[in-house]
């Protein structure tokens, strides 16, 4: 199993609000591909940095800096497929 850290789009509809438009927020998850490279599952909650030692958060920062490299991912355009293929 395999796994980085994505950005994450979440599109809000705020009750209430009266400029009638949709709102989007961004956040760093934990997303999971098969063998074949498409995406399996993502940590439901978005995920902090941490670590237990300074050398370790310092890790996952960086690791978290490089999905700032990749596509955001849309979270209502996210396709999941088995753990054991393509489909």
């Amino acid at each position: 199993m395999v796994w980085n850290y994505r950005i994450i789009e979440k599109e809000h509809d705020y009750i209430g609000g009266d400029d009638g438009e949709v709102h989007y927020s961004y956040s760093v998850h934990e997303v999971y591909y098969n063998s074949e490279d498409k995406i399996v599952a993502m940590s439901e909650n978005s995920i902090p940095a941490q670590g237990s030692t300074l050398e370790e958060i310092t890790n996952d920062l960086q690791m978290m800096n490089e999905a700032l490299g990749q596509p955001v991912l849309k979270e209502s355009e996210v396709v999941y497929v088995n753990w054991d293929d393509g489909s």
